[in-house]
């Protein structure tokens, strides 16, 4: 095997993952952003929703501070909304039974 194809140490830490992807990408074997993927990919796949979720605190919390506590929630109902409506264009059938009970309930 020539030194080109011999797989690099063991990542055993986070901060192991980062030097390696620093590494190669000082080497030029890989650009920037394909630096950043193969630092950050391992946990992303171990902790998907803790980042969704951060992100989505972050985002509320930017709305928050920069338009108010009020159009931040009637952002977040129309959101939902749209949320519904989609997801009864791609045919839910849960989903579509709870409408049609709600829109049963409301024209009787």
């Amino acid at each position: 095997m020539s030194a080109d194809k011999t797989p690099g140490p063991e990542a055993q830490t986070p901060s192991d993952v980062i030097t390696n992807a620093a590494a190669k990408a000082q080497e030029g074997k890989t650009g920037m952003f394909a630096s950043m993927r193969a630092a950050t990919a391992p946990y992303l796949e171990k902790h998907s929703h803790t980042v969704l979720y951060g992100i989505v605190g972050f985002v509320a919390a930017a709305l928050i501070l920069i338009v108010g506590f009020w159009p931040t929630v009637l952002l977040a109902v129309f959101a939902a909304v749209g949320v519904v409506i989609g997801r009864y264009r791609d045919g839910d059938q849960k989903t579509r039974e709870r409408m049609k009970g709600i829109l049963e309930r409301i024209s009787s």
